[in-house]
This record gives C-alpha cells, structure tokens and sequence, in this order.
C-alpha cells in the first residue's frame, strides 16, 4: 500500500516544478533543425580529422572529401546510375549503410562481383560489375578483404557530408550534399526490400520504399534524415532526457534518505557495524507503491509546468 505523506508529495510536487522549469528555460523542444545542424558540424570535423590523418594537408572540407574519394574508391560506386543516380543511391544501395549489413554486402560485391539493394521501385535488385569497373575488386582473398573492409571505411567516410562535387566551390552549402543513411534509415530500406512489403502506389512503387526516399532526402520532414541528421537526434534525445533524469534522481533520492534516516533512527543504530539492523528493502526506491505513487505526482506537476 501506499505510506506517502505529506513530506513526500511536497517533495514529489517540487521535484516536478524544479524539472518542468529546467526543461522550459534550459533545455527547451525537440528541433529536428538543431539535430541536422549539429550532427552536420560534428561530422564535418570527423571527415576532417580523418583525413588529416590519412595525409590531407589542406583545410577546405571539400578537399578532404576529394582526397579520401580519390584514394579510396569502391566498386559499387560504378553502378550509381542502377540505384537511382546521384540522389538516392546511397540509399538504394545497400553497400554504401554506414552499418554491420553494409559492411557484409560491401565483402558480398568483392566475393560475386555484384553490387545489392533496390532500384527505384522499392524491389530488391542486383547488379554485375562490368569488366572494366572490376579492378577495383580484390585479385585474391587477402586484397578482396582490404578492400571490402579498410577501403569499404574510408569511403563511407568521404560520403558523410556528400559527394566532393557538390561542396567544391561552395563551402557553405556542403551540408545540401547527398550525405549517408543513418543506421535505423538503413535498416528500414533493408526491411522494405523484403517481399512482405508489397503495396504498392498509384504508379507501381512500393510505398514504403517511397516513403522512405522522401525521408533521406528531406521532402517529407523538410530536413534531410540522413546519418548527420541521426547523430543530432541522438544527442537532441539525451538533451531531452536531463529534466527527466532530474526527476527520477530527485524523487528516489529523498525517498531512500528519509526511509534510511527512519530506520537509523527507530532501530537505536549509532554505530557502523549497527548498519546490518537496516531492512534495506524499506529503503529502495523501487518496486512498491509509495515511490509509484511519488513519481506519479512528480511527473504530472513536470507535465504540467
């Protein structure tokens, strides 16, 4: 049953007012803009760096994603035109997910020679190298891994912010380039390759497959959901998370002090080896009906305010 009096609520009510103000005043919405903006700048310094450290000297970004593209270069590049062109294939081709399942199709086109994922219809499609395109496969097992793996990273690394082409000249708007798919993007295209999703649109598209396209290039949010923009909502999601980390910490905190000044106080204990009398289950924060009942009124006043 519930034991809370009013010490409790008053502290539970507090505790609400403080959080709800701090999440007002400090931390305020949630701004897909500000998420895009800021994953956009931390990968931007990422592309950077890395190419520094692979021999880049120079300071323009644009450069730096001219010269990881230019010394690392992928097979499945040379069949963009198969996967929706210069505008979606990052996303229709699933070698280029900046994921575990990119990694193995990208090991899949050195070992069969064909690059994976869908064509503009949303079916799954795939398509063989031409002769001339494959140097850029492995000559043996060793080489075909290096370039799989090693290559396959530092390529994905020069897509973050989009192609060379679109920054050179215009450092201001690299952001507008054909970035990468973010994790949970490419999961979802991977899915809607499946022949369970199958409905399809007015013009024989599949639709989820349409959707998901509007998505990555930002026609359906009015912002691109891409790999920048997901490593912003992460941290848009933790931000979001500290009046209400806040909360918890707060309300459970009061509860096991007082509760553990209470059993201090009526089982007589003052001394340390004493502590073993504490019923320490009286004292958790958790699991029973007075700190549920706590949180509840914590967490209304913090909707509230």
């Amino acid at each position: 049953t519930n034991h809370a009096d009013g010490i409790d609520y008053m502290i539970s009510v507090a505790s609400g007012i403080v959080s709800g103000i701090v999440d007002s005043i400090f931390v305020g919405e949630f701004s897909l803009e500000e998420a895009s903006k800021w994953g956009t700048e931390k990968t931007e310094k990422f592309v950077r760096k890395v190419a520094k450290l692979q021999g880049y000297n120079g300071d323009k970004l644009s450069g730096a994603v001219s010269f990881l593209e230019d010394k690392y270069k992928i097979a499945a590049d040379k069949a963009t035109s198969d996967f929706g062109g210069g505008s979606q294939h990052h996303l229709s081709d699933f070698s280029h997910h900046p994921t575990p399942i990119g990694l193995m199709f990208s090991m899949l086109t050195q070992f069969t020679k064909k690059v994976y994922g869908t064509d503009t219809n949303g079916f799954f499609k795939v398509v063989e190298l031409k002769e001339e395109d494959l140097v850029l496969i492995g000559n043996n097992t060793k080489e075909k891994f290096v370039f799989g793996t090693v290559t396959w990273f530092f390529h994905m690394v020069s897509d973050m912010v989009g192609a060379s082409g679109t920054i050179r000249g215009n450092e201001s708007s690299y952001q507008l380039g054909t970035g990468l798919p973010g994790p949970i993007v490419s999961l979802l295209k991977e899915i809607s390759a499946l022949p369970i999703f199958n409905k399809m649109d007015k013009d024989g598209k599949k639709e989820i497959s349409v959707w998901l396209n509007k998505l990555f290039d930002g026609t359906l949010l009015g912002e691109k959901f891409d790999l920048r923009t997901e490593i912003g909502i992460a941290r848009e999601v933790g931000r979001q998370s500290i009046p209400v980390i806040l909360n918890e910490c707060i309300v459970r905190s009061f509860y096991f002090i007082r509760r553990l000044f209470e059993e201090i106080r009526d089982k007589g204990i003052k001394k340390f080896k004493d502590l073993k009398k504490i019923d320490w289950r009286r004292t958790a924060p958790f699991k029973n009906r007075t700190i549920v009942r706590m949180m509840t009124i914590a967490t209304g006043t913090f909707t509230a305010i």
